[in-house]
């Protein structure tokens, strides 16, 4: 599996970036779900999870390589803390399958589960 597979799928919504349909991730051949750089590593673009959009890869072949002015400035979607809502900052993230899901110590301390008496 993909890294960030899983991250992104939750902070996508589950929605391909192209053609906004629903992607499985269990999905097989042309369903099956990949992950595209918004703005291409050889145009300058990184691998991080926020240059990345869930996508078919029936989706993602068809596009190929090609790019335009619109996608390379699509706005992607922050990851979100839990707790408040608020963008994580990207230094935070942390690292695949373990991704930060709040954004400060303080929010970090209100999503602990408090133990059962």
């Amino acid at each position: 599996m993909q890294h960030w597979l899983q991250e992104i799928y939750e902070r996508d919504h589950g929605l391909c970036g192209h053609c906004h349909e629903p992607v499985d991730l269990l999905g097989i051949y042309d369903n099956a779900p990949e992950l595209d750089h918004v703005l291409p590593v050889d145009l300058g673009g990184s691998n991080h999870p926020r240059n990345k959009i869930l996508t078919h890869r029936r989706c993602n072949r068809a596009k190929g390589s090609e790019y335009s002015d619109s996608d390379i400035a699509r706005e992607v979607p922050p990851f979100l803390c839990v707790v408040c809502g608020k963008p994580i900052p990207d230094d935070l993230l942390g690292r695949p399958g373990q991704i930060r899901k709040t954004c400060s110590k303080d929010c970090r301390s209100k999503n602990k589960r408090k133990p059962i008496p």
